[in-house]
């Protein structure tokens, strides 16, 4: 039997329809979302909440959490944390919203067998917390990591390498190599939202891996290009990235298809699936 996970970035939720009908269509057993909305106040009706003045970007939905939960009601269990519970204020109409979530979610299969499940924080100087979210569960008699990170963004360098980031990468990396340890596994998939260039240290840190064993890039191995979709709005810019989102695995995981729908427009990323034994 295989295992399908898909790693998503959906944008805080701008265009939910679209996104629920694409997790529909796409079935995974793990759902590994960033970007993904919440709120710790109740509305009889939630508002929808312009964070940019441009025309391009349409409106964040506040409660993207319950609405993946009411859309996949019975199926999914969810696990959620956000960095922080902050104040948005709506760019269009200038109303503020307070305790606002913007953090990750990991939704997995009811029937999939879980083992162990953690959201942290990964802190470094400096740089609001990111989150890590890792779930470990037993199928066909193999161990196996699932884990994926929305990694630091600076207005300033939003891809590039930055001391930073390579730090990120080893707290990261080193957390999975004490996980894999922990479950006596050599069974890890890991990506997201990293927000780094393919071209950098902080990429080749995870490449190449931990106790001996490297982490296969996806995104390399299968020559993909971009992981953006025309929503991004750089997308034209000459000269700009257009990788942000990565799929790892150790050489233990059998690969039998990996996937990139840059033509998916529910988001200005795209979602990447991969399936394996």
């Amino acid at each position: 039997m295989t295992t399908s996970v898909l790693f998503w970035n959906i944008w805080g939720h701008r265009h939910p329809d679209a996104i629920h009908r694409y997790i529909a269509a796409n079935r995974a057993d793990v759902c590994c979302l960033t970007e993904v909305t919440d709120t710790a106040v109740p509305y009889k009706q939630y508002p929808k909440v312009h964070t940019s003045l441009d025309p391009a970007e349409p409106p964040s939905q506040i409660n993207g959490l319950s609405q993946l939960k009411s859309a996949f009601v019975g199926t999914y269990v969810f696990y959620y944390l956000s960095p922080v519970w902050s104040r948005w204020e709506c760019k269009v109409t200038g109303n503020k919203y307070y305790g606002i979530g913007f953090g990750s979610a990991m939704a997995v299969e009811s029937d999939v067998g879980i083992l162990d499940t953690e959201s942290m924080y990964v802190h470094v100087p400096d740089v609001r917390p990111r989150v890590l979210q890792c779930m470990v569960f037993r199928k066909n008699g193999k161990t196996t990591i699932v884990a994926h990170l929305h990694g630091m963004w600076f207005k300033e360098n939003s891809k590039g390498d930055d001391p930073r980031r390579i730090t990120q990468s080893r707290v990261v990396l080193a957390h999975l190599a004490m996980l894999a340890r922990r479950h006596d596994t050599k069974r890890v998939v890991f990506g997201g939202d990293l927000n780094l260039d393919i071209g950098t240290e902080a990429i080749a840190i995870f490449e190449r891996g931990f106790d001996g064993m490297p982490l296969k890039n996806l995104i390399r191995e299968h020559g993909i290009k971009s992981t953006r979709t025309p929503r991004y709005r750089n997308f034209g810019e000459p000269g700009e990235s257009r990788y942000a989102d990565y799929v790892f695995v150790t050489p233990e995981i059998d690969v039998h298809e990996f996937s990139v729908d840059t033509t998916e427009l529910a988001s200005d990323h795209a979602p990447l699936r991969i399936v394996f034994r």
